[in-house]
């Protein structure tokens, strides 16, 4: 069980592999020798949603299909209403990593892309593929630092740290970061040392981002961790502070510093034949985070929210105020705090079977096996600067689960549950999914998956009040008042080497 941060050199910050398809071994090489070293990842899906037209006209078909689907968790991981995102219908990505390097040293670049609209890279409009460059680091890695029981490690460049992931193979059923992910160019450096059955490791990371847009200034991040953890179980102790001191324009030089500062505890525990529990709690702070004041650039992705922005979209809210002049402000900007739980539950049958029968207790699992993972989060919101009674004092919570049933090597079956309630101040915005899905592999532990899924929503009366991505007009009205799809066809392929 790894301490520390999730693998730099891992996919991307805003995406999760799916359960079934392991992340490869990555790592630096063990002889002196300078080697290279490719691995790569990819999942490309067809995300189609069903509706009705409000009024079919002549030569009209009263269905309508809708890509991308119109359904509130279907959003992106890192924009507005983010957080009501379920990885339910996980996005497209790609990512290759080009590692060079010895047992020492290694140097990493990484291509990634997102967005898939076509079958060539070819801009149709303006959500076309987006093509990036990253994670670019060194990797040092120092195995008898301070003598034989102690080691270090030293990441320096561009890449991401990711704190509080409820998954153990992946990051979670929600793809989400109850401390955060990193977004920066700095370093972060880690020491860890053997103390009888337990190993200590202590991380730290400094970083920021450049003046970027018209919106940001600069902003820089720390981050301070406390790891203790075998084989039976981990547990971490987390600080990080992001904050953002830039004077220049559009930035007024009276704006006060804006911060965001999250404290954080988590731990996993193996239990073997009973199971595998992961639980965390976050408390996340926002001073000034977002615009009209400044604000906090996306440095630090927590609880789906993408810098201060994402914290003010997903969490604090917004008041327009009018000058009576054409002057429109929103008066909100960012300052509140949310206090959050996460909690995850796997469970795997095989493994008690294989107890039972006196197999030995370390094993690969490679074969039949029915899986079983329960999740939730609950967040409670203070945000001071609403005067309305929607975002201060609200509870957002959603919980879930998944079954899954591998009976042959090319062959799972299973479904999903989820529950999403988005704002306790507003019932009626709450919805639920159902999901049975199919995948297809060439083994029981495979490189490659093809998952075929169905979705069926279920909608309070006033989910089309909720704050997504798209929002009206994209969100089509359809024939029972509602701004979204009930019925949701996903096809998706997977691999990874």
């Amino acid at each position: 069980m790894k301490l520390g941060s999730a693998d730099p050199a891992g996919v991307g910050p805003l995406t999760v592999a799916p359960a079934e398809v392991h992340l490869p071994v990555s790592g630096p090489s063990q002889t002196d020798d300078f080697v290279f070293d490719y691995h790569g990842y990819f999942r490309v899906p067809l995300i189609v949603s069903a509706g009705k037209r409000t009024e079919a006209g002549e030569g009209q078909s009263g269905t309508t299909l809708h890509i991308p689907a119109v359904v509130p968790d279907a959003t992106p991981q890192s924009g507005p209403g983010s957080w009501l995102a379920s990885n339910n219908l996980a996005p497209g990505w790609a990512n290759a990593r080009f590692s060079y390097g010895n047992k020492t040293v290694t140097g990493t670049v990484g291509i990634s892309a997102f967005r898939f609209t076509a079958a060539q890279d070819s801009g149709q409009s303006g959500n076309s593929t987006a093509v990036a460059l990253g994670p670019v680091y060194l990797h040092f890695n120092l195995t008898n630092f301070l003598g034989t029981k102690a080691r270090a490690d030293w990441d320096v460049g561009a890449f991401s740290n990711r704190y509080g992931a409820s998954g153990k193979y992946d990051y979670g059923a929600y793809g989400m970061f109850l401390v955060g992910a990193t977004g920066t160019v700095g370093e972060t450096f880690g020491a860890e040392f053997d103390a009888g059955p337990v190993t200590i490791r202590v991380e730290d990371g400094v970083g920021g981002n450049y003046f970027v847009d018209k919106t940001f200034g600069t902003s820089l991040l720390h981050h301070a961790h406390l790891f203790a953890g075998n084989q039976t179980g981990k547990v971490g102790l987390h600080y990080m502070t992001a904050w953002s001191t830039d004077e220049r324009p559009p930035i007024s030089p009276t704006n006060p510093t804006a911060r965001i500062t999250v404290l954080g505890a988590d731990a996993r525990f193996n239990g073997g034949a009973f199971g595998e529990l992961y639980v965390g709690g976050s408390y996340i702070k926002g001073s000034h985070s977002a615009p009209p004041t400044g604000g906090v650039g996306p440095v630090i992705y927590a609880m789906n929210a993408l810098g201060g922005d994402g914290l003010k979209n997903n969490f604090f809210g917004s008041r327009l105020v009018d000058d009576g002049k054409g002057n429109v402000t929103d008066v909100m900007d960012g300052t509140g705090t949310v206090t959050s739980l996460l909690v995850q539950y796997d469970y795997s049958m095989v493994t008690l079977l294989r107890y039972l029968a006196h197999y030995p207790k370390a094993y690969w699992t490679d074969g039949p096996d029915l899986k079983l993972t329960l999740f939730g989060t609950m967040s409670k919101v203070t945000s001071p600067q609403d005067i309305s009674g929607v975002y201060d004092g609200a509870t957002k919570s959603k919980f879930g689960g998944e079954l899954i049933y591998s009976p042959l090597p090319w062959l799972s079956v299973g479904g999903r549950f989820d529950r999403v309630m988005p704002n306790s101040n507003k019932p009626d915005q709450a919805f639920s999914v159902m999901s049975p899905k199919v995948y297809f592999k060439t083994a029981f532990f495979s490189h490659e998956l093809v998952t075929l899924q169905y979705s069926r929503y279920s909608y309070g009366s006033d989910v089309g009040s909720l704050k997504d991505t798209f929002n009206p007009p994209l969100d089509p009205a359809t024939a029972n008042g509602q701004y979204y799809d009930k019925d949701v066809l996903y096809l998706s392929a997977s691999m990874w080497w």
